[in-house]
């Protein structure tokens, strides 16, 4: 329940010092009289400067007193009884006793003081709370900027590392069919060796048959030579043998006809 009740007080605090500072925005850009509206914008300039929580206190009977002026001045009063030229507000203010309606008028501008401050600050902790938030957002822009530029990254990394492998992959297989065809070469290559180891061996063995063939043709020719030479020596021994009883007998008829004479 107090819980309730101090959010609608604050609320009125709120609406009231909007409502206050409103109206001294409006009265300090005010054209009806240039004194006037440089009075408000006075009491604007102190309250920009004096409503934090720590200077309030300080300064707070300071800000209603130039309230109460600037009102004043607003309904035509005169000032001139009234302005204290002390540099004691305290002093100040206890002459305001002797007014009754500037007196009044300054217990009224009192409270107000600490609502539009209250406004104020509300004001300067929402424009920092955006300044914040503005910054927080740029800040959030950066980085996922920057997320979202280290996630491509990350992707073409992924698709070099993806392209590396597959590089890879090839390279292996192609070494594996490299080493398949070395192996399928060196065994044709080995068949081949042994198909002319054995063809140089089969030539080899015909070589031998052929010189084996040869030598015993050699020595066939050689015995029918030999075989050839004595029998033709043979045959002309016979022949010679058989020719030797002929001519003897010639020689005995030639010789005969010379003893007869």
């Amino acid at each position: 329940m107090l819980l309730i009740i101090s959010s609608f007080a604050s609320s009125d605090v709120f609406d009231n010092g909007r409502q206050k500072y409103e109206q001294i925005l409006s009265l300090s850009s005010s054209s009806s009289s240039s004194s006037t509206s440089s009075c408000w914008q006075k009491v604007l300039t102190m309250l920009q400067k004096y409503c934090s929580i720590d200077e309030l206190d300080k300064y707070q009977s300071t800000i209603a007193y130039q309230f109460t002026l600037c009102h004043l001045s607003t309904m035509n009063d005169d000032l001139s009884n009234i302005l204290c030229h002390r540099n004691n507000i305290e002093l100040c203010v206890e002459e305001l006793h002797q007014h009754m309606n500037a007196f009044i008028a300054y217990t009224e501008f009192y409270p107000f003081v600490q609502s539009v401050c209250y406004v104020l600050r509300q004001k300067s902790y929402q424009s920092e709370l955006t300044s914040r938030l503005s910054v927080f957002l740029n800040n959030s822009q950066e980085t996922i900027t920057k997320l979202i530029s280290s996630i491509h990254l990350q992707h073409q990394l992924t698709d070099r590392i993806k392209y590396q492998q597959y590089i890879q992959e090839t390279i292996v297989n192609n070494a594996i069919k490299l080493k398949q065809l070395a192996r399928t070469n060196m065994d044709k290559t080995q068949d081949i060796l042994n198909n002319v180891i054995q063809a140089a061996r089969h030539e080899y063995d015909l070589l031998k048959q052929i010189c084996a063939l040869s030598q015993t043709i050699q020595t066939i020719v050689r015995i029918t030579c030999t075989y050839s030479f004595w029998f033709y020596a043979l045959s002309m021994f016979t022949i010679y043998i058989m020719t030797i009883p002929k001519k003897t007998n010639r020689a005995r008829l030639i010789q005969k006809p010379d003893c007869l004479s």
